[in-house]
């Protein structure tokens, strides 16, 4: 009775075989994956454009592409809007009901400066900090050696002997 002959795997399967046998190995990669597609929508996550905006009976995206001040509001002026959240805000957003902005899960950018008082903090810490004097005593000799120091540490350099140090 003959036997069909075996059909060996390639070098990159047996190597691929391995590499997914490496449990550590096999997580990174995916984790690394997970990360990257991450990274692609990172602009979706966390922006302080609003990802849908309608306004006037019109919808607008503005995370994805640029509007002027002249295309929302019509005031000739061809600048990029600056704050969006200084928009939504205005009596010209709100007065219309229909008008809604949906911002990003975290509507902060890189380059944005954020006013300290409209944050509640998390947690609140009090420090107080009193100055501990510090007071030694040293005898000297006639010559200005020291002799019997007595807490004169912080007063002289780190790993200093000052016993029989003449006082200069």
């Amino acid at each position: 009775m003959s036997h069909p002959p075996l059909q060996e795997r390639s070098l990159n399967a047996k190597r691929f075989a391995a590499f997914r046998r490496n449990r550590r190995a096999w997580f990174s990669l995916w984790l690394l994956i997970s990360l990257a597609m991450i990274s692609l929508v990172a602009n979706l996550i966390c922006t302080p454009h609003p990802l849908l905006l309608r306004y006037n009976s019109k919808t607008y995206f503005p995370a994805l592409r640029h509007y002027s001040e002249h295309t929302l509001l019509n005031n000739h002026r061809h600048t990029p809007m600056t704050s969006w959240r200084q928009f939504v805000a205005s009596p010209t957003f709100t007065t219309n009901r229909h008008n809604f902005a949906l911002f990003a899960p975290l509507p902060y950018g890189p380059n944005e400066i954020l006013n300290a008082a409209d944050f509640t903090p998390y947690r609140r810490l009090r420090l107080t900090i009193t100055p501990a004097p510090h007071t030694g005593r040293l005898n000297l000799t006639p010559n200005g050696t020291i002799t019997a120091p007595l807490a004169c540490e912080p007063f002289f350099p780190p790993h200093t002997p000052i016993t029989n140090t003449p006082l200069t």
